[in-house]
Formats: structure tokens, sequence, C-alpha cells
């Protein structure tokens, strides 16, 4: 690994309670000084993925687009990260133009292939079965990505809104398996009927556009198969 992408990958910022945390699994465990070689803690759910999920994970996208990991997922673009108490308030901004952490999808493939992780899919998914705890804005063309594991119900890990100005719509799509993307009501009526009828449909294959209280919404599913994912994108 070369020095200059040992740089970025050595210390991330951890964001305040309410906004994507962009080191996953990062705890007083890891300092400033990590050997950046091993056990990569921005990366270090992604990292889990074997060979063909990566692969699967990845599909469609160029080596060339800058990202930032971010828990089981990835983003890309301008994404304003809002506190969840007082969404017009921006806590956090994320450019993977100019962000130190951001890495290109083919670095960041490479990492994850020879990471010392273990080979299968062991996501701890404790928090897709919760309230999205987070709310971002994304800015035109920004996207973000997120593998999705667990039985029952599995939320992803925020809340969506286009960055105002940009329209009130934002672009869904689910791979490999079936879910739904709906707004906070949704969620709720989810999390507490437990039946499949709130928010819109998805099918793998077939991008929906949503929209919702705020602009805000998030995808959910049930029971994930495996190598399953969602992709939403300001398009």
């Amino acid at each position: 690994m070369n020095k200059k992408l040992k740089a970025k990958l050595a210390v991330g910022a951890i964001v305040t309670t309410g906004a994507l945390s962009l080191l996953v699994g990062a705890s007083n465990t890891y300092a400033a000084e990590i050997d950046t070689s091993n056990r990569l803690p921005m990366v270090q759910e992604l990292s889990k993925l074997n060979y063909s999920q990566i692969d699967e994970f990845f599909k469609g996208f160029s080596d060339d687009v800058t990202v930032v990991p971010n828990g089981r997922g990835i983003l890309h673009g301008k994404v304003e990260i809002a506190d969840s108490n007082n969404l017009d308030r921006i806590i956090q901004t994320i450019d993977t133009d100019t962000d130190e952490n951001a890495l290109t999808i083919g670095e960041l493939k490479d990492i994850l292939k020879t990471t010392t992780f273990g080979p299968t899919l062991e996501i701890d998914d404790r928090n897709q079965s919760e309230y999205p705890p987070n709310f971002a804005y994304l800015g035109l063309g920004a996207f973000h990505k997120e593998a999705m594991s667990g039985n029952g119900w599995r939320f992803g890990s925020s809340l969506f809104a286009p960055t105002n100005g940009t329209g009130d719509y934002l672009r869904w799509e689910t791979f490999v398996d079936s879910g739904r993307v709906g707004d906070s009501e949704d969620i709720r009526h989810t999390i507490n009927t437990q039946q499949p009828v709130y928010g819109l449909e998805l099918t793998p294959g077939t991008p929906r556009y949503a929209t919702g209280i705020g602009n805000f919404t998030a995808y959910f599913t049930w029971s994930p198969l495996p190598n399953t994912s969602y992709y939403v994108i300001n398009q």
C-alpha cells in the first residue's frame, strides 16, 4: 500500500451523535497511529464482504469514482449531515472531491480484497433493526450505497433528502432482494405493525423516484437475501 493511500486511511473524522459514522467500529481502541495495512477502521464492515460479494456490491461503478466509506456502504459527491433535532442545521459537509478520507472505488476494492477480516458478511447489524438515526442531504449527483443483512425488518442507516434547490425526489434502487422506500411515517408504521404495506415497493432492476415528509426517505427490507444492497442518488 503506498504512503499516500496510508495517509488517507490513517485518521478519519468521527462525527457527532445523529450523524453518519464515517469510522465504523471506531472506538477508543483506535488511536491516531493505526497500522493501516491490517485492521482499517474506515472499511471494517465493508471488508467482511468476500471476493464475490465485493464484485457484486461495486458492479456498475467505474474504478475512478471517488467515495468515502461509511458503515456498511459508500458515499459519493457532496453530502450534508443534518442535526437530527434541527434539520436546518448542518453539522458536517462531506465532499468526495476534496475529502482527505476519499478513495477511488478501485483503491477501495483493492483494500477490501487484502484485509485480514473474516471472509463472510458477518456484519454487526443491530442498528439496521432500528429507526434510521441519521439525516443527510444529497447534492446533485451525490449517491449512497449500503449493504443490508439480518432477519426481520432492516432499515438503512439514514433518511436522505435532496439538497435544497435540487428538487424534491431521489432515485432509489434495490439489488438482489426486494425492498421498500418510505418517509418517517412509513417507517414508524412498519415498525409498529410489522406489515409490508407502507412506502413504495422496490424490485431489482426497477428504480423508483420517491419523496416524503420534508423530502426525506429511507430504505427498508424484510430479512434480506445475501448480497442485498440499495442505492440512492440525487439525479
